[in-house]
This record gives C-alpha cells, structure tokens and sequence, in this order.
C-alpha cells in the first residue's frame, strides 16, 4: 500500500524518536547508579570517620558500655547501624544485634579492607539481618597498634529508593520529550509534505488540461526551485498547447476545405482523420478512432484502403465508383505507422483521353483508306510518267508512306492504351526473336556502310506477347539506324541481376542530356529537321515504352553527344506459364 509523504517522513522522524526516548533513559540510568552507589559509600565512610571521632575515647579507655550507648545515640541521630570490630573479628559492640551472639567478622570484606588500608566499603548481604546493606569501615589506631574497626552500615533499600525516584522522574521527562519531539517532527513533516502535495496537486491540474494552475512558494530552497520550474514548465506547456490546438485547427480547416478527398488511417486500419470529401464518399459521418471496414460501405474504396495498408510504403491506384474515376495515392508516414491516402477526381481527364483515344482511333481507320488508295495510284502512275513527273510523284508516295506509318504508329499506341488491353503472353526467346528483325533492316545498315550485329550468347528466357516485342526491337533498331551515320548498331541479350537485359548501342549523333528525359513522349523529336528528312513520326519511343510498361519492365537510356547511344531494357526473366 502506497504512503503519502506526511506519514512517511513523519514514520522515520516517529522510530528515531521512539529509539531515543527508550534507549536515552536506559543509557542514562545505567550510567547513573554506580555513580549513586559510589557517591552513597563516600557519605557512609564520611559518617564513619565521625562516628569514629565520636567513638574514639570510649574505645581507647575500654569502656564498651559507654561505646554502645554512644552508639546507639549516634545511630539515632544518623540512621545508620554501628559497629565496632576487635582487630580478631570479635563483635565488641552492635546496635542492632547482641555482640556475642554475632560470628567473627574477621572475614568481611569492608573489614579486610579497613585493616590493610585504613578504610573500606562494601555492599552485600548481612548475614545477621539477612539483608542487602552498605557497609563502610576505618580503623581506630593508637600509634601504629590498630585497636578497633568502627564500621557504619545502612540498609540497600534506602539507595533503590533513591534510584527508583530519579529513574521516575527521568522516565516522566522522556516521555514528555518523547511527545515534544513527535510534535515537533509532525510540523516539519507537514512542512515539506504541503508543498510536495501542492506539487502535485499542480501536475494532476496540469494533465487535466489546466495550464494556468501555479505552485506556491515554500520556505524550502529546493522545493522553491521545484515550484519555480513547475511553473515555468506549465507555462510554456500552456503556450505550446494553446499554438498546438490553433495551428491544428487550422490543419484540419485547409484539409476539410479540400476539394479531394483525404484521410489517414493507422496501421490497424482505424481512421485518424477523414476530411468531408472523404466522407461524400459515403462514410458515416463518425470515422475517428473506427475501423475502416465497419464504416466504409463502398467494396471499392474499402478494396483501395486494404491495397494502402498493405502496402510497403507509397503507391498509386484508380478507383471507379457511382460513374466517376478517381486517382489515389497513398504514402506511409515514417515513423508515426500511419498512412496518409488522398484521391482526386480523373473523371473528366478520363473521359477527355477517351474522347481523344476513340477519335485518334476513328481518324487513324478512316485515313488509311484513302491513304493507301493515294499510295496504290501514285505507284501506278509512277510507273508510266516521265522524269519530270516522277519526281513530284516520288514526293506523293513518301509523304503517303509517312503518313501511313503515323496512322499505324496512332493505331498500335490507341490499342495499348485502351482500358482492359491484355497482352498474348506465351514463353519467348529473345535472342531467337532478334534474329529476323536484325535481318529486317541489315539493307538498310549495308546502304549506309554500317556494321549491324548480334552479341553472341546464350538463350535468355521472358514471358510476353511476341508481337509486342518484335515491335519494340524493331522501332528500337529502326531509331538507331535513322540516326548513325557510321559506325556499327550492336544488339546483346543476357541475364543481368535475375533480369531479361537487352541493348541497341549505336555510334551515332548521340542525345543531349537535357532531351533524354523527354525522348518516350508523342511526337517528341530531338532534331525535327533530321526526323522529317528520315521520314520519323515521333511515336517510336512512345511505342516502346507502352510495350516496356505491359510486360512490367523497365527502359533506360544512356547518350553522350558525338559518341552515340544505348537503349537498354529490362524484364522479368521467365518462370512458367503466364496468364494473359
């Protein structure tokens, strides 16, 4: 059981009081006896000496009789029991025994003493009135001759009572002491257990939400200085709470003005903050602290949130719901396990890429019938026309035959863009595919005088669709050739990292660094007077890239001016069968 700080100082102050006042007495009256004892046989042999004086004619004549009157007057006078011993022991007068009835009392201590010394003391019991006395004896000499031991006794009862008063008396001052302390020790414990009580009277104020509580002052330095820091303390705590609670407010008055909708969630799943676009969604309007599955009645934002949580760290996700789509992104808030997830409206971006897809689609279908007619008459007309005029038309087919591969290239990339597309993935060898393609274009490197080869090796497994992919190699080829005028293209295929690697290095004209980031985007060309002269669209890379993105790879680029180019891909090796 847990003790406040009054009862506990108050308890130690208690037990050392308690010692003292038991141990004090004892310690004082122990040494107090002996020095009573000692001081009553100093008064005793004092009373002998004159008892002695008083004895001393009646002895030396040898009138005993006299000597025992004398005696027995001196007895009454003192109070104490005189003796006068012959230097044999014998009893020559006692006044409270007959003297030839007593034994020798050549033995007694005192008297032993008194004879070789002069004087002596003892406390023991009488044998003669069985019971405990004091005893002082000196000798009476004539000349060097000792003629008599005058011994003084007083009973040992006289001395307890003596004992017994200042033991009582000191008892009663103990304990009156005793009780003078512990008040004493009350106060001063009270002292310092206020102050510490205020203390924390404060901090549980404080943890309650009041910072405007204060501790007093004491008369203590150490606790002042405690006091002193409490208030301090709570204080700057106050002012940090009160600017915590506004710019929090503020937080989350620019979060719920949010257009888009917006929450975080713990680790749990519970909701930490929702703002009311989130909860439009059609959440109940209590989200705070609840589990996201109890309050979420959409299985497809629930299905988003599940895809958030168990995620690693950030990520991105569409999510239709009531005809509209939107975007998420979700991103884990380091060190706090929370994950913040905000969404925005795509719908009319979707629908306008759409709008765009389908009309690209529709223009590309409709253009490459009239197209290849244009192309079909040209070439028939070319045929029959003299110099002159198949000049003007060899410029109508190559513009025809431009245009025909923009359409294609706006088909193929309409296709891949297209929502649900799926590739035909099957096991692929792609050293094997390369094969064709390279044949496919070595007229064209053998016109302009280049080398065009195949890094040996060995088979290098993926999964995809082959279509695809001898697409990619063939607009990748088609770029490197376009663009190197000597030199040699080299193509390799190889594992690299527990990855599908494949390379078109190229010696040619190489890109600036600044347009590398921007050469996979729709009619991006880096020189637009070379790519109209070469007969390039600008969707090439767009192509592949797309192709790269479906067959979860990855493209790379290195380029430096004057010493050409490679494109490197990566892909995820072949493990078994593949769904489409």
């Amino acid at each position: 059981m847990r003790r406040t700080i009054l009862v506990s100082s108050f308890r130690g102050y208690a037990i050392v009081i308690l010692v003292l006042g038991l141990l004090s007495p004892l310690l004082i009256f122990g040494g107090l006896r002996p020095v009573i004892r000692s001081l009553a046989l100093e008064d005793l042999a004092t009373t002998t000496y004159a008892v002695r004086s008083a004895l001393s004619e009646s002895i030396l004549s040898g009138d005993m009789e006299r000597t025992d009157s004398l005696a027995r007057s001196l007895q009454a006078e003192t109070g104490a029991r005189i003796t006068v011993i012959a230097p044999d022991g014998r009893v020559l007068v006692d006044t409270d025994a007959d003297p030839l009835a007593m034994e020798s009392h050549r033995t007694r201590t005192e008297v032993i003493a008194a004879l070789e010394s002069g004087e002596g003391t003892a406390i023991r019991n009488s044998a003669t009135l069985g019971t405990a006395m004091l005893y002082a004896a000196v000798t009476l000499k004539q000349g060097d001759t000792v003629l008599a031991v005058v011994r003084s006794s007083v009973p040992f009862r006289h001395l307890d009572s003596i004992v017994g008063g200042i033991a009582s008396r000191m008892a009663l001052l103990a304990a009156i002491a005793v009780a003078l302390s512990a008040l004493i020790a009350w106060i001063f414990s009270r002292s310092l257990a206020v102050p510490v009580r205020r203390l924390a009277d404060g901090l549980a104020w404080m943890q309650a939400g009041d910072y405007g509580v204060r501790a007093e002052p004491s008369r203590i330095r150490e606790l002042d200085d405690l006091a002193k820091g409490f208030n301090n303390a709570a204080e700057r705590t106050g002012g940090l709470i009160s600017d915590l609670s506004e710019r929090t407010s503020q937080f989350e008055a620019i979060l719920d003005s949010s257009s888009g909708p917006l929450a975080v969630l713990d680790r749990q799943g519970r909701f930490v903050f929702a703002n009311d676009a989130f909860r439009a969604l059609g959440a109940s309007d209590d989200l705070s602290g609840r589990d996201y599955r109890e309050v979420i009645a959409s299985s497809e934002i629930q299905s988003l949130l599940r895809k958030a949580l168990e995620a690693p760290g950030s990520g991105q996700d569409r999510v239709s719901k009531d005809g509209r789509t939107w975007a998420a992104s979700w991103t884990v808030v380091a060190g706090h396990e929370q994950v913040v997830l905000g969404m925005a409206d795509i719908t009319d971006a979707v629908n306008l890429a759409a709008v765009k897809r389908d009309f690209a689609v529709n223009v590309a279908h409709e253009l490459r019938t009239p197209l290849t007619a244009i192309k079909g008459f040209a070439e028939t007309l070319s045929e029959h026309a003299d110099d002159e005029e198949r000049k003007y038309l060899d410029i109508i087919l190559r513009n025809a035959e431009r245009l025909i591969s923009l359409v294609r290239d706006v088909q193929a990339l309409a296709e891949m863009e297209r929502p649900g597309y799926e590739l035909e993935a099957e096991e692929v060898d792609l050293r094997a595919l390369l094969g064709p393609v390279i044949e496919l274009f070595r007229p064209a490197a053998k016109e302009k005088g280049l080398e065009l080869a195949l890094e040996p090796g060995s088979s290098v497994l993926v999964s995809g669709d082959p279509y695809r992919l001898e697409q990619l190699a063939i607009n990748l080829l088609d770029n490197a050739i376009k663009y190197t005028d000597k030199g040699s293209v080299r193509l390799s295929v190889s594992e690299d990292e527990g990855q599908a690697l494949l390379e078109v290095s190229d010696t040619g004209q190489g890109i600036p660094e600044a347009d590398i980031p921007r050469l996979c985007e729709r009619f991006y060309v880096v020189d637009r007077s070379r790519s109209r002269h070469l007969g390039g669209t600008g969707l090439g890379l767009a192509i592949v890239k797309h192709i790269v993105m479906l067959h979860s790879g990855a493209l790379g680029i290195r380029s430096e001016v004057g010493k050409g180019s490679t494109f490197f891909v990566r892909f995820p090796l072949f493990t078994g069968p593949s769904p489409s």
